[in-house]
């Protein structure tokens, strides 16, 4: 990682001074222990020396204006002091692997920021979101943007960003078989871009929406799966370059296991279709299933019934019998219910103590047979090891004799349980008729 630029102050002679002002008169500055590379710039300076040779290989000189100059010295796993010499003040810098700089102190605190965050959501944006922000603050970076692959489109979308307007971003759509872009995409080689003058071309190739001076772009994968690239880009050229990579492909992976994640959560709730507590379908996936039954009807003019059972006096068996055996009984009931159903039928947990079912090709009439002999099947068992005798309320209705929507539909069954619970419970009712069309008067409050 490259240390942070002296300003226009500096006098070696005397001491250093930082930018952020962090370090004045100090003799000895030290990289972040994991780089394996020491990149320290300088201006005002005159000589080099390494272990009191001077310019070793891998250091460059660059002129810049009013006759100063920077060295860049990039010393790769070479112990020893660098000396840094202007006048009679001699700076040395020594490497030692057990110290940490300051500005590398932040980046710790940055990454275990990160990490808190991915561990505590399952939502990748706020993780992106905040890698964008601190890449910003560790590079002072003209641009950062995360580009992750659409699996529907295959086309690159930008997630995240700092210094992109709103309309680039929607506007934006990268292909990843082409160009620079999709070989960084299927081959995960780094693309870095110290001086665009040298290279105009591929820096207008991978440009977003400013022109660039230096940057880096690299692959965001896991497990060999690509997941998109990381884009960051300075104002200035020499401001990225090779040193940077390991410390930004670590903001990557992060990315990446954060998308990742974010994934895996999404795809359990989606195969996480299954009520725990009573062994049936969860409402979404049944409610997939009646969306289908209904569109089925439609087309071949068959019918359905749907049931909703609701179990009586069940706030009695949980103050009684305490919520584990009451939970049992919800288990045992809802055991019971799926062995009376075919193949093509279908049965989820509806409420807290109720049920609903999917009669797929039945009418009324054989709606509230099934429904009299599920009735009476629960009224006669005894229930869980408690020995407990429960009974059930059911509404039914059917289409289309009593609604030609799914919402008439529902409707009608949660309008039969209400009157099946007001006439006494452990009831079984339907409506002989066309409510929807013509309304039913019904009291305004159920028994107790």
């Amino acid at each position: 990682m490259s240390l942070p630029p002296f300003n226009e102050k500096s006098r070696f002679s005397v001491g250093v001074t930082w930018r952020d002002g962090l370090h004045e008169g100090i003799t000895e500055l030290l990289p972040f222990s994991y780089a394996g590379i020491i990149q320290i710039r300088f201006q005002g300076v005159l000589s080099v020396l390494l272990n009191g040779q001077d310019t070793p290989n891998g250091i460059t000189k660059h002129t810049f204006v009013a006759g100063k100059k920077q060295v860049d010295a990039d010393i790769d796993n070479e112990p020893g002091t660098l000396q840094i010499i202007e006048g009679a003040g001699i700076i040395n810098h020594k490497r030692r692997m057990n110290a940490m700089h300051p500005v590398n102190e932040q980046c710790f605190r940055y990454f275990a920021e990160i990490v808190r965050t991915l561990k505590a959501t399952t939502h990748h944006e706020r993780v992106l979101s905040l890698i964008v922000d601190r890449i910003v603050r560790t590079f002072n970076c003209q641009t950062c943007a995360i580009a992750l692959i659409d699996p529907k489109s295959e086309y690159l979308r930008i997630d995240q960003c700092y210094n992109l307007s709103l309309t680039f971003c929607n506007s934006f759509r990268r292909r990843i078989a082409t160009s620079s872009i999709g070989q960084l995409l299927w081959t995960g080689k780094p693309i870095v871009i110290p001086d665009s003058t040298r290279d105009p071309a591929l820096a207008d190739e991978i440009a977003l929406e400013h022109p660039f001076g230096s940057c880096i772009c690299l692959q965001i994968a896991v497990d060999q799966q690509t997941l998109g690239y990381l884009h960051v880009d300075c104002a200035e050229p020499g401001a990225l370059g090779l040193a940077d990579v390991e410390l930004l492909h670590l903001f990557a992976d992060i990315a990446g296991i954060a998308v990742i994640k974010s994934s895996l959560h999404d795809e359990n709730i989606r195969l996480d279709r299954v009520d725990r507590e009573t062994g049936l379908e969860k409402y979404p996936p049944f409610l997939e299933k009646l969306r289908a039954a209904m569109e089925r009807a439609e087309e071949f003019s068959e019918n359905f019934a749907v049931l909703i059972l609701d179990v009586d006096n069940f706030k009695d068996t949980v103050n009684t019998y305490g919520y584990d055996v009451s939970h049992q009984l919800l288990k045992e009931l809802g055991g019971s219910v799926q062995l009376l159903l075919r193949p093509v039928d279908a049965a989820a947990r509806y409420g807290f103590d109720e049920f609903i079912l999917l009669l797929a090709n039945t009418g009324l009439e054989g709606g509230q047979d099934f429904a009299e002999h599920l009735r009476l099947r629960i009224a006669e068992q005894e229930w869980t090891l408690r020995k407990i005798h429960t009974s059930v309320s059911i509404g039914l209705a059917a289409f289309p004799r009593n609604g030609n929507t799914i919402d008439t539909v529902l409707t009608t069954a949660k309008k039969a349980l209400f009157e099946a619970q007001r006439r006494g419970r452990n009831q079984a009712f339907s409506y002989e008729s066309e409510w929807y069309t013509r309304p039913v008067s019904l009291p305004d409050t159920a028994q107790s």
